[in-house]
């Protein structure tokens, strides 16, 4: 796998062997690893990735790999029947995925078939008591996981609808320990972002104020950049949310209405309109 794929890399990138190689390795031991008849060391792999500028997802992309293509491939057909809200199909994939876990023992597949099983749940019935049987599998894996990486992280935010009360919280705490104790790198990532934002968008719809106020704040205390623009205006909402109910001083009227404008003028009138909604259910009136 690893020689075909760095092969395309190099030749889509427009590179001879020897610029590839470098003095990372000679031209002769590039080639042994295109054509099969050597396995690079983890050091070797990252300085080529690093030298051909790609990082993994892409090199999966380029990948021949079946067990690798099966993964972007239901991946994406899950995000485009989500979009398409083509919910009727998800049966399908249901099936394609459970025969992909039969076949690969990975784990992968049977979580996103766990994700796909709680969505329907949720809509049929957002108390059903099956949640816990469904998502079993998930929520043994973030517990046996000691350090969660960028997976475990994903998983859980988009996985913690189906969870209890107590069980969100357990693993937020989880979750902000791993951030804490990794800082710089997951400062940057935008999964930290976007699971902080939905762990206080939880807090804040139960009337845990104090805690949406903390995983907004944290949010709010990374660097900022118009990289992150959308999922910092999602955190200010958030804390002046919290702020407001908590009457703590930091709520601000004039600054909350002017996010919320803001969302109006880019044009995003749905999303505008299901913040003003929220924000009368928490008794906020701009």
């Amino acid at each position: 796998m690893f020689g075909n794929t760095i092969k395309k890399l190099r030749i889509h990138k427009g590179l001879t062997q020897q610029e590839l190689a470098g003095e990372i390795i000679t031209k002769g031991q590039l080639s042994k690893i295109e054509n099969k008849d050597h396995i690079p060391s983890a050091e070797t792999f990252i300085e080529l990735l690093l030298k051909l500028n790609v990082n993994f997802e892409e090199f999966y992309q380029f990948s021949e790999n079946v067990h690798i293509k099966n993964r972007i491939r239901v991946k994406t057909k899950f995000t485009e029947l989500m979009k398409q809200r083509k919910y009727n199909k998800f049966p399908q994939l249901i099936k394609e995925l459970n025969e992909l876990y039969e076949k690969y023992d990975d784990i992968y597949f049977l979580h996103y078939s766990c994700l796909i099983k709680g969505f329907i749940l949720y809509n049929e019935d957002s108390k059903s008591p099956k949640f816990s049987v469904v998502m079993d599998p998930v929520k043994s894996h973030l517990d046996k996981i000691k350090n969660w990486g960028i997976y475990e992280m994903s998983l859980f935010s988009n996985t913690f609808f189906a969870f209890s009360k107590n069980e969100v919280y357990k693993f937020a705490n989880k979750a902000v320990k791993q951030i804490n104790s990794n800082y710089e790198f997951y400062q940057t990532e935008e999964i930290s972002r976007a699971l902080l934002n939905n762990l206080a968008s939880y807090s804040n719809s139960n009337g845990d104020y104090f805690k949406a106020f903390n995983f907004a704040s944290k949010v709010l205390g990374f660097p900022q950049s118009i990289t992150y623009m959308n999922q910092t205006l999602t955190s200010k909402i958030h804390y002046q949310i919290a702020s407001f109910k908590l009457d703590n001083g930091h709520f601000d009227a004039i600054e909350l209405k002017g996010i919320i404008e803001s969302v109006n003028l880019m044009g995003y009138n749905d999303l505008y309109q299901d913040w003003k909604k929220r924000l009368k259910s928490h008794g906020i009136e701009l």
